[in-house]
């Protein structure tokens, strides 16, 4: 009879996170290049780690979940649960809200995108304006604020 000891099963354990540590970084670094560039891998492991402790407080795990979160951290800043600006990212993910952990987390993400459809449309709506010297030809730009 095979026989594993506790110690082993951790041993098995920390291998598994760490190589699964590894594959988010690697999946971050590839994706974010632009912003991650200055992080060495030391700072960029305490971030992921900091902010997976902070997503599993909302009740967002497995790998995918936590890729959705990363991505809002590296991209509304690590500490974007903590902020006063993004509360309302906060209240979104927060457990008085209706769903499950990863409805909240989708509902977020699709939120983040809409924003920023709307502010990429509002700068290229604001760019026209400027090379046109006048009032703008879009009315519709004043719908697009919220």
């Amino acid at each position: 009879m095979l026989v594993i000891r506790q110690s082993q099963l951790q041993c098995f354990a920390a291998a598994r996170r760490d190589a699964y540590m590894d594959a988010l970084m690697a999946y971050l670094r590839a994706q974010f290049h632009a912003e991650l560039w200055s992080l060495n891998q030391e700072e960029l492991r305490h971030h992921v780690e900091t902010a997976l402790r902070h997503a599993a407080n909302f009740g967002i795990v497995g790998e995918r979940n936590c890729r959705r979160y990363l991505n809002l951290a590296v991209w509304y800043g690590w500490d974007f649960h903590a902020r006063a600006e993004t509360a309302w990212m906060r209240n979104v993910l927060g457990p008085d809200q209706p769903g499950t952990p990863e409805s909240r987390l989708h509902h977020l993400v699709s939120r983040c995108i809409r924003r920023a459809e709307i502010a990429e449309r509002n700068f290229r709506l604001g760019r026209a304006r400027h090379a046109e010297g006048g009032a703008s030809a879009y009315p519709e730009l004043r719908l697009l604020k919220e």
